[in-house]
């Protein structure tokens, strides 16, 4: 008889969480091997992520190939891949950010029919990258200003593309680019070799939260008419396509980050006593115990929800990612602001668990389109009664 609860009370998930008719029996035994791997290989991760960034980046990457978990990130369904994130945010924060951007960056090789390329991510070889955002295109891609070119053999493409995941390491780039004229649909994407002729590659700044972020700068990036991902001026419809699909997956990250920081607060304030009583005993730390676990309990419905409604072609499952990533990371970076709080200066640290989290969950209002957008995209399909 399948379990219903496959997984303790101080991991990832919830308890209850996978007996949700979310989820099936192929999800409970996908949150088991997770939690297997976890507990096996989670001092080696650690490690991992303490390397320089580059040589950390492609370590975590091989790690997560080697055990098949890419193969969810870039073939999986949405509700693989979120119970995937949710674990892996939980676990360490690189680890989910290697797992992510190498979905992303197959999501658009998959709609093309690459299957070769899918592959060679899914098995960890090599490093993909979603070069979509530029300093002056971020949220909005149909201001994109790379260009492609059309040659006698294919293309060149010209442009920089900016806060770009594993650029400085990408072996494959996923690259929005113009091919027509202005707006939406003048755009196309590309396969383009991270190691091609005029392609460089840079390291960005110093993130709060460090991951493998930067720049790739193409200057007459000759790419074949091959490079070319599905129709000429149908980029945009990709890409938005792309994102849509993972935007529920970032609030998936948020709440395994969230249910970390609740757990470290909850053992805190067992442990620790002033005036010979826990702080668990204190109704003031019982009511931000209450609104953490609403927070983070809710949090999980959305992605949960918004996830099943996209493996099953739901005609709202893009506004309910929108919805699930605002609404989990919003309700991560409170939760984590009140662990801190009932942490005290013990929470403020440096590299206290809490005191990372702190600054990990932060970007996640950003990644993916900010909050703002999403509450504009939300409010937008609500007023036309579409949700």
């Amino acid at each position: 008889m399948t379990r219903l609860d496959p997984v303790a009370a101080e991991g990832p998930f919830a308890i209850g969480q996978l007996a949700l008719p979310f989820y099936s029996d192929a999800h409970r035994a996908l949150a088991d091997d997770l939690a297997a791997w976890i507990a096996r290989e989670r001092s080696s991760i650690a490690a991992i992520a303490e390397l320089p960034r580059a040589e950390g980046a492609r370590a975590m990457v091989r790690a997560l190939g080697d055990h098949g978990w890419l193969e969810i990130a870039t073939e999986g369904d949405m509700q693989s891949v979120c119970l995937c994130r949710q674990a892996f945010a939980w676990l360490e924060d690189l680890c989910d950010f290697a797992f992510a951007l190498q979905g992303l960056a197959a999501f658009p090789l998959r709609q093309a029919g690459r299957g070769a390329l899918v592959a060679d991510l899914a098995s960890g070889r090599a490093l993909g990258a979603l070069a979509l955002t530029e300093r002056g295109a971020g949220s909005d891609l149909a201001a994109v200003t790379t260009r492609a070119e059309r040659t006698g053999e294919g293309f060149t493409l010209s442009g920089e593309k900016a806060w770009i995941g594993h650029a400085g390491v990408a072996d494959i780039v996923v690259t929005l680019a113009r091919t027509g004229g202005g707006g939406a649909f003048g755009l196309s994407l590309f396969a383009v070799p991270g190691a091609a002729p005029g392609v460089t590659q840079s390291p960005g700044p110093e993130m709060i939260a460090p991951r493998a972020l930067g720049s790739i700068h193409l200057q007459d990036a000759a790419v074949p008419e091959a490079a070319l991902l599905g129709a000429e001026g149908l980029g945009f419809v990709t890409a938005v396509q792309t994102i849509d699909a993972f935007r529920m997956s970032v609030g998936a990250a948020a709440t395994g980050f969230a249910r970390a920081a609740l757990q470290a607060a909850v053992s805190h304030v067992r442990q620790r006593r002033v005036e010979g009583r826990a702080l668990a005993e204190r109704q003031l730390v019982k009511a931000a115990l209450a609104d953490m676990a609403v927070a983070l309990n809710t949090a999980e419905l959305s992605v949960a929800q918004a996830a099943w409604e996209w493996d099953r072609g739901v005609a709202t499952a893009a506004t309910r990612s929108s919805l699930a990533k605002l609404h989990a990371s919003e309700a991560a970076h409170q939760v984590i602001d009140m662990a801190v709080q009932l942490l005290g200066a013990a929470g403020l640290a440096v590299n206290a668990p809490t005191e990372r989290l702190y600054r990990q969950v932060r970007s996640l209002r950003i990644y993916e389109g900010t909050s703002e957008m999403q509450r504009l995209a939300i409010g937008q399909a609500v007023a036309a009664g579409q949700l």
